[in-house]
């Protein structure tokens, strides 16, 4: 590498008494090699640092350049010194008042940080002009520092001061009155105020109109949106009015007369053999379903429809592609949802059931047991199912002849089922199709499920593919 020198260096300081100084020093200088030839068009690298005491005292600052400056076609190179990437203290820390400080250069001609020293040299007068801008305006801050005090009140700016030994200072009322009277100035003693006077709340003129103008900024009213912080105390009752909104409050007073107009209705259903349960659960979507006791089981009155676990998340909606689905998903009869989801429910895989997540918290998927305890209930007579179907033809095929009681409050509806290898929807009105959640052990592919027929029969203790679009029941946890 040829060695170079910075044969000169210029420093150029611009000075200003006002708090916008810059805190830096502008820096130039000749770069020649070491045959003396100029340095030119050339991006060099350059590291400046500021040195304490001596040429080799404590380094208080140094930094470098990113990108490098450049020589320009007369070997002359530029920076600003406090501009750079500082490696080593603060420009504008340092203290100028603390003694002598030298200006090192290092430079590299290839650009890079392999520096060659080119010289040390003492800083001067200019640069101490920065600690001279503190220093010039430097203030103990201590009022007897200060020269030329004012003498009077109004040399501080104090215009209404009252002097206590001028004569006005004990004016009364009785001699404004004998003024008055005396030079014929009118009544002025009715603008007479003692300095001590407290005026009544009706003399006041300009009274504000709003809280905020007294100066109260915490106040709730009942009407608006608030934002209130903090807690807040109230000592009585604040009146809500008829809700219009979603997130309305009401009053005890409101939500009693909806009450006493709900039992009003159920009165008048109940003599038309319209009654209502007397329990319910709500799925995550907020489906709502009737609970019926069956024995010791409390089951859904309804098949379920929700389209998300009981965490929130979304169930896969398939609909056009159920070709051997072997993972979760769903579907509407049809993929008609206006049309079969009431009363029908969705059509599920049976992966979709082994998420363990398919029905709302508390309740399952019904196991192989579940189900048998179920028919084990139902007697011994023939045509079970009956107990369990939904009476007459509205959501059935009719078989002849008609034999359901529903006598269980179960309604059971013909739902039909999906078919796993094509996708296509059959037994609408003539079967309700209910999964299991226990897999058949003969075979992995294959899961149990139960049936209840248009003939009113129930069959449990089958096995189909687990890709079939199934109906589903939750049954309560013991």
């Amino acid at each position: 590498m040829k060695k170079f020198t910075l044969l000169t260096a210029a420093f150029l300081f611009t000075l200003s008494l006002l708090a916008q100084t810059p805190q830096k020093m502008s820096y130039q200088s000749v770069v020649r090699n070491a045959t003396g030839t100029l340095v030119t068009n050339q991006a060099i690298g350059i590291k400046i640092s500021i040195l304490q005491g001596s040429v080799t005292g404590t380094v208080v600052f140094a930094e470098t350049y990113n990108p490098n400056p450049q020589t320009n076609s007369n070997g002359l190179v530029t920076v600003e010194i406090g501009t750079g990437i500082a490696i080593t203290g603060t420009f504008s820390g340092i203290d100028w008042s603390a003694g002598t400080y030298f200006l090192k250069s290092e430079t590299d001609p290839t650009g890079g940080t392999n520096y060659t020293i080119s010289g040390t040299s003492q800083l001067l007068s200019v640069p101490y002009s920065l600690f001279a801008k503190e220093a010039e305006y430097a203030l103990s801050g201590s009022f007897s520092d200060l020269t030329n005090k004012p003498t009077t009140l109004s040399g501080y700016g104090i215009t209404d001061g009252i002097n206590i030994a001028h004569p006005s200072s004990v004016i009364t009322s009785e001699m404004i009155g004998n003024w008055n009277s005396a030079y014929l100035w009118g009544n002025h003693a009715g603008l007479y105020r003692p300095i001590s006077y407290v005026p009544t709340w009706a003399e006041i003129t300009s009274k504000p109109t709003t809280i905020s103008g007294y100066g109260i900024t915490d106040a709730v009213t009942t009407s608006g949106d608030q934002s209130i912080a903090g807690t807040k105390l109230y000592t009585g009752k604040v009146k809500v009015t008829t809700p219009t909104e979603n997130n309305d409050a009401t009053n005890k007073e409101y939500v009693d007369a909806l009450k006493q107009q709900i039992e009003s209705l159920e009165a008048t259903l109940s003599l038309y053999g319209i009654n209502f349960p007397d329990e319910t659960v709500a799925d995550v979507d907020n489906n709502i379903y009737r609970v019926v006791t069956i024995g010791s089981q409390k089951w859904m009155g309804e098949n379920l429809k929700t389209t998300r676990y009981n965490d929130g998340t979304s169930i896969p909606l398939n609909s056009d592609n159920w070709t051997n689905p072997q993972y979760p998903a769903f579907c509407w009869y049809l993929n008609s949802e206006a049309g079969y989801k009431v009363p029908y429910g969705a059509l599920y895989t049976w992966y979709t059931v082994n998420t363990g997540m398919l029905c709302p918290t508390g309740w399952h998927v019904p196991t192989q047991q579940d189900w048998n305890d179920l028919y084990s209930y139902l007697g011994e007579e023939d045509y079970k199912g009956a107990k369990l179907r939904e009476v007459g033809n509205t959501h059935w095929i009719e078989a002849l002849p008609n034999r359901a009681t529903n006598e269980t409050s179960f309604t059971a509806v013909g739902s039909g089922y999906r078919e796993g290898t094509d996708g296509s929807f059959t037994q609408w009105g003539y079967q309700c199709t209910l999964w299991s959640s226990d897999e058949y052990t003969g075979d992995p592919s294959m899961a149990h499920y139960v049936y209840i027929s248009n003939s009113s029969g129930f069959s449990i203790g089958g096995n189909y593919r687990k890709t079939m679009g199934f109906s589903v029941r939750c049954l309560k946890d013991n």
